[in-house]
């Protein structure tokens, strides 16, 4: 099997000019701590990290009916995240918001249905 490489602007392969540029390497992930040990690491030298708290509530929550139709409604109306996260990932946030306002409303018409 032949493989082609996709050669960048100045015809290097990108990831091997970043890897060399910027001196950066990939490593065994068993060389990293866990999570709550990296974050402790990072607290005893000083760093400051903010937790995660519990936001708002789901109108839906103990009725798994009603959340399985409101998935099911969701993912007709947006099949793949990939939109999103493309989208936002270059600065467009309004398909995130929009997906996100859409699953407000919908959970809101399925709860006044109960």
């Amino acid at each position: 099997m032949t493989l082609y490489l996709k050669l960048g602007p100045r015809h290097r392969i990108p990831n091997r000019a970043m890897r060399e540029n910027n001196q950066a390497v990939q490593i065994d992930s068993r060389l990293l701590p866990e999570s709550d040990a990296a974050v402790q690491q990072f607290h005893e030298m000083g760093g400051r990290l903010t937790a995660f708290s519990t936001f708002g509530h789901d109108p839906l929550q103990g009725n798994p009916a009603l959340v399985a139709e409101r998935e099911r409604r969701f993912k007709g109306h947006y099949p793949d995240f990939n939109q999103f996260f493309y989208s936002t990932a270059n600065g467009n946030h309004s398909v995130f918001r929009d997906g996100l306002l859409f699953l407000i409303d919908l959970s809101k018409q399925l709860e006044a249905h109960v």
